[in-house]
């Protein structure tokens, strides 16, 4: 009787293995949504955002007012309401928040 020394995965075990990753996954996929690190990782992205946006308006000033003091124009009064009589920044105030909101507009700093 000749023996056979090859071993191979059964249909059984294959099952078992697809039924221990959908059980595994279903379970990485509550623990994520449950742990909110979805909400987590979109707070970075906004708060980077942020610190873009921030760090654009510091060099723009700073620009600004070294601009203003060669040319001999400087008044002391770069900040946020000279930006927006510049036509840099829109200001918003949303109806129901007492927040005033500064955007950019599409004219280049």
């Amino acid at each position: 009787m000749i023996e056979n020394k090859e071993r191979g995965i059964t249909l059984i075990a294959l099952v078992i293995t697809i039924v221990i990753l959908i059980i595994l996954s279903s379970v990485i996929l509550v623990t994520t949504i449950d742990t909110g690190l979805i909400g987590i990782a979109d707070e970075s992205v906004i708060k980077n955002g942020i610190v873009e946006v921030e760090t654009a308006y510091s060099k723009y000033v700073v620009n600004l007012e070294k601009d203003m003091i060669l040319s001999g124009d400087y008044s002391g009064k770069v900040n946020m309401e000279y930006l927006v009589t510049q036509g840099i920044f829109n200001k918003y105030k949303a109806p129901e928040r007492e927040n005033v909101y500064y955007i950019l507009t599409r004219k280049r700093i």
